[in-house]
């Protein structure tokens, strides 16, 4: 999968303690939990953060809410 943070700002996204930047591929297993972090400034007063991701055989499309779980 490929990851990434869409904002108009700066952003860090991290994935089980891997620093991605604002996107990065990475091995994901399908079922199994991972931790996700942004570290979200905003320069610009829009507020804005869309996580993203897409695979061979996704679309880049937003991670929706049911597949995002709190910690």
């Amino acid at each position: 999968f490929t990851l990434e943070m869409e904002s108009g700002d700066t952003g860090l996204l991290i994935v089980n303690g891997q620093n991605l930047g604002s996107s990065g591929t990475i091995s994901l297993t399908a079922g199994q939990k991972y931790d996700i972090s942004i570290d979200y400034q905003p320069n610009n007063n829009q507020g804005m953060v869309r996580l993203m991701w897409e695979s061979l055989s996704q679309r880049k499309s937003i991670v929706g809410a049911s597949q995002l779980f709190p910690n």
